[in-house]
């Protein structure tokens, strides 16, 4: 059983880094996404004050968010694995 997860892009090999995340807690990324993409705009425009998005888990990219707005984002487990227990694709 899985007990570290990430956000990964579905159509591609990206995975975000949010850290040593819960399956939860990434569900919960992925649904903000928008949001989170918005924070990438705050970020860009304080750059000189070092802002940063973090959670409990670690720092949150954004960029990653606006990147991959249109692709597919699903959760992915410390072992490679899709929440479905499938492999990416690129992996098989």
């Amino acid at each position: 059983m899985s007990h570290y997860w990430d956000v990964c892009c579905k159509d591609c090999p990206a995975q975000a880094c949010v850290g040593d995340a819960t399956l939860g807690f990434v569900r919960a990324c992925i649904s903000a996404r928008d949001e989170i993409a918005q924070a990438h705009k705050l970020v860009e425009h304080m750059q000189a004050y070092d802002v940063e998005v973090t959670s409990p888990h670690g720092r949150i990219d954004p960029a990653f968010f606006v990147e991959h707005a249109s692709h597919a984002l699903v959760p992915i487990d410390e072992y490679g694995r899709f929440e479905d227990g499938t492999k990416p694709i690129w992996e098989k």
